[in-house]
């Protein structure tokens, strides 16, 4: 299978009934995965579209702001998010799925980092088509029933996550015990001591540097090697559920 270098950028594309944007990269046909914007837009998505399409998969990653949110301010890109409607978005990845399945992919996993960790599990919940999921630090538990969530779940989080209520340790312990408590016997929830909030990005945007968004919103700073323990557990967990035969 054709392997994708992390420069390669990814093409847009319309999918589903609606015709709804996104951009995708990676052979048509081949196992697929479904990447899911946080809550500052899709354009910080690309890195990490690029390095699950050099393993072999189909990514797709719905525009959920339809470009409304790229390059503007962090209060415009939280009123963007604020007003966009959560059940809209989950639809239109639950679209996104249909349209995969329906190109030829074998299988679709997702992942989904902050905001969009909360999106990738309510759409998981909803859609036939998404065999498991891989949300990174972001939980709720209006979008799904975790006591009816059967589906393999691997759950990264940051220990130093200070977001109560939606990606602190309580919200991921939570999320791992009810989903098990259904009696669901695929479940992961791996925790990275030296980290918090948006580990996973190599980028400090919005902010101008690690710096700054460690002194505006207290996420610690850049730190390589839990990032890089969490892309081999994930790819480990993505190719056992979605290339395995």
């Amino acid at each position: 299978m054709a392997l994708f270098k992390p420069e390669q950028h990814l093409l847009p594309i319309t999918y589903g009934p609606k015709r709804l944007p996104g951009r995708a990269l990676g052979p048509v046909g081949a196992p697929a995965v479904i990447l899911v914007q946080e809550w500052w837009g899709a354009a910080n998505t690309d890195a990490h579209a690029a390095r699950l399409a050099s393993h072999g998969y189909r990514v797709l990653v719905p525009d959920l702001y339809g470009g409304w949110a790229e390059g503007k301010s962090v209060l415009w890109a939280k009123l963007v998010m604020l007003f966009m409607p959560t059940s809209g978005s989950v639809s239109a990845i639950v679209d996104a799925a249909a349209h995969l399945t329906a190109e030829g992919a074998p299988k679709v996993g997702i992942v989904g980092m902050c905001y969009g960790a909360v999106l990738a599990l309510g759409a998981a919940a909803r859609s036939d088509d998404i065999a498991c999921c891989a949300p990174f630090y972001g939980a709720s538990f209006l979008l799904f029933d975790a006591s009816k969530f059967h589906k393999p779940l691997q759950a990264h989080w940051g220990q130093l996550d200070n977001l109560k209520y939606f990606s602190d340790m309580a919200m991921g312990e939570r999320l791992a015990r009810e989903v098990r408590a259904s009696g669901n016997t695929q479940v992961e929830f791996h925790v990275y001591p030296t980290v918090g909030h948006s580990f996973m990005q190599a980028s400090p945007a919005p902010f101008a540097t690690f710096e700054e968004r460690l002194a505006k919103v207290g996420h610690p700073v850049y730190d390589k090697k839990p990032i890089e323990l969490a892309w081999s557990r994930l790819l480990y967990f993505l190719d056992t559920h979605l290339k395995a035969r």
